[in-house]
């Protein structure tokens, strides 16, 4: 039987990851083997979450600084998470 959360080589794309339940989600997906974007408005938070993820379980990670009530800074985002993976698979 197949690991219905087996996620590696998918990309999540998790907004608010930060703190709290963005950081959560983030670090749960990243265990199932997943790629992580942390989105966030607070890019030093950002950065710190993405280095601790990827030491931490050894996936690739990106951080991106944004406002998602930004409609073209969100669209600058996902230029940059194209360019970087081709795919996102998972949103948050």
């Amino acid at each position: 039987m197949a690991n219905i959360f087996d996620f590696t080589g998918r990309v999540a794309v998790i907004t608010g990851c930060s703190t709290g339940l963005g950081v959560q989600m983030a670090k749960a997906l990243a265990n199932q083997g997943a790629k992580i974007v942390a989105i966030a408005r607070r890019k030093e938070m950002i950065d710190a979450v993405a280095k601790e993820i990827a030491d931490t379980y050894k996936v690739e990670t990106l951080s991106i600084q944004c406002d998602i009530t930004d409609t073209e800074r969100v669209n600058a985002a996902v230029d940059e998470i194209m360019a970087k993976f081709g795919r996102i698979d998972i949103l948050i």
